[in-house]
């Protein structure tokens, strides 16, 4: 193992070499693997593509998160800037290093997109994203090169499995009653994550604002079957009516958290509205706003 590491560490080193010319670059080609990143493209394909589809991606990614970082806690290997103080530590990073998380997510959800679109554009993006987004980890002192070899391994197993086993588990999910369909929405997000070998209050965050989001996704698929459809300046006034009322929303929750001195699990549960309402409410704005056709999307069965 001392051997693949000083390997990688010189790898890094050489990389590094063109320090600090490259680093905006390297920190710019970093940013689809984050986790901001996701908290928009999430919504965007929500509100402008297909639910459905983003309802599978995301339960693939919070699998990705989970193996990931339970990987990363059984290995517990050090990142190249904690193994040897030569390395320039340009972003910063915690945890384990093996398996990298922004390449095992990239795999997972630009490969599932780039599945799911079947287009040529996207195929390309899904290539160049593979290499670019590893590749600024290394050179950011935060990964060796190995770690990106158990992040390639660990998300295409992953999105193999993803993409055999998705129609099975989604008859057997549409079979389910409403009322079964909303208490797994409720449930599965904050057990799925407080088993995490990490948890922390932003944890459950998450948690709760996932759960608010899979009964916000259960009651809209019932009762607003609208397509998504549309042109491009349509979707762009979704995109911008939704995050700006999320963003009002979240930071009136903040604001009264802080204002009643709420912390933990009380401040926990603001969330899970700010996820309904993303989830259920924001589209609903959007038929109310004449940005959605529901007879299109009963047309089509959305």
């Amino acid at each position: 193992m001392d051997a693949i590491l000083e390997t990688g560490i010189a790898w890094v080193l050489w990389l590094q070499q063109y320090h600090p010319a490259l680093d905006e670059i390297m920190v710019a080609l970093t940013l689809p693997g984050e986790a901001l990143f996701y908290v928009v493209l999430f919504p965007a394909l929500y509100w402008c593509v297909d639910r459905r589809l983003t309802l599978r991606l995301a339960l693939l990614f919070m699998l990705s998160v989970y193996v990931n970082t339970w990987a990363k806690a059984l290995v517990a290997q050090p990142r190249p800037f904690e193994y040897d103080p030569r390395v320039q530590m340009v972003r910063g990073a915690t945890g384990g290093g093996l398996p990298s998380g922004h390449t095992q997510n990239t795999v997972v959800v630009w490969g599932y997109l780039a599945a799911w679109a079947r287009r040529a554009w996207l195929l390309i993006v899904f290539v160049l994203l593979l290499v670019l987004v590893p590749l600024s980890r290394v050179y950011l002192g935060v990964h060796f090169p190995s770690d990106l070899l158990g992040g390639y391994l660990l998300g295409a197993l992953l999105l193999w499995l993803a993409l055999r086993y998705e129609e099975p588990a989604g008859a057997l999910a549409r079979r389910l009653s409403l009322g079964w369909r909303l208490a797994a929405a409720m449930v599965a997000p904050p057990l799925v994550l407080l088993s995490m070998p990490h948890v922390h209050d932003r944890t459950m965050d998450g948690a709760l604002l996932l759960s608010g989001a899979g009964v916000g996704f259960v009651l809209a698929q019932r009762y607003l079957p609208q397509s998504l459809h549309g042109p491009l300046w349509r979707l762009g006034l979704r995109l911008l009516l939704g995050l700006s009322t999320s963003l009002v929303l979240f930071g009136a929750l903040e604001a009264l958290s802080a204002a009643t001195g709420w912390t933990g699990l009380i401040h926990a549960l603001l969330y899970a509205p700010l996820g309904l309402w993303m989830a259920l409410g924001v589209p609903w704005l959007f038929e109310r706003a004449g940005l959605m056709n529901r007879r299109e999307g009963e047309a089509a069965g959305a």
